[in-house]
């Protein structure tokens, strides 16, 4: 996919055209700023979150909400991410008040909450399993902690505290067809 899309504090997100930069939509209708947002079912979808703890999920050709899912969390929300099978309507959000919720984009029910974070969740990313490999979700925390979770039944596997009291893990980078995640720091 060649867009390109950024969130503001202006409330609104916005969508380019990459190769020459034009601007294909502008999505409206957070009350506070736009924190993050990910691609859903394969790119069908623009989904965003907000620090008005709510996420909206939009028609990406006509700009329109198809769904607002309100009070998802205690703090507002700060990472969002799309389940990989381009069939599953799943987003997982992360947010200030230190828990995660899987959520079904089409009908806006909570479907687990994560939780074991002590601080503001800011990165989520599903791996890249290998045929037969388990799918699994990590999460990282300004409590400086990677969790690791079953990607299909959302049980905790590991909890990985190597960051403990060097800093919040605020990026996640599964490394491609190998099962291995990679996080950078904040000091």
């Amino acid at each position: 996919m060649l867009f390109r899309s950024a969130g503001s504090a202006d409330t609104m997100a916005w969508m380019w055209w990459a190769p020459t930069g034009k601007l294909m939509q502008i999505f409206a209708g957070h009350a506070q700023g736009v924190t993050c947002g990910c691609w859903g079912l394969g790119g069908k979808l623009v989904v965003t979150a907000s620090d008005d703890k709510s996420v909206i999920v939009w028609n990406p050709r006509a700009g329109t909400p198809q769904q607002h899912i309100r009070g998802l969390h205690e703090g507002g929300i700060v990472s969002i991410c799309a389940h990989p099978d381009p069939d599953t309507p799943i987003v997982v959000t992360g947010s200030e008040d230190a828990g995660a919720k899987v959520v079904q984009v089409e009908t806006g029910k909570v479907l687990h909450s994560l939780t074991g974070h002590e601080e503001s969740v800011e990165c989520l990313a599903y791996s890249n399993p290998l045929p037969h490999s388990p799918l699994l979700l990590a999460t990282g925390s300004m409590d400086g902690k990677v969790i690791i979770w079953d990607g299909k039944t959302y049980d905790r596997r590991v909890i990985i505290k190597d960051q403990v009291e060097q800093g919040g893990v605020v990026r996640l980078k599964w490394l491609p067809q190998i099962g291995r995640a990679s996080c950078r720091e904040r000091v």
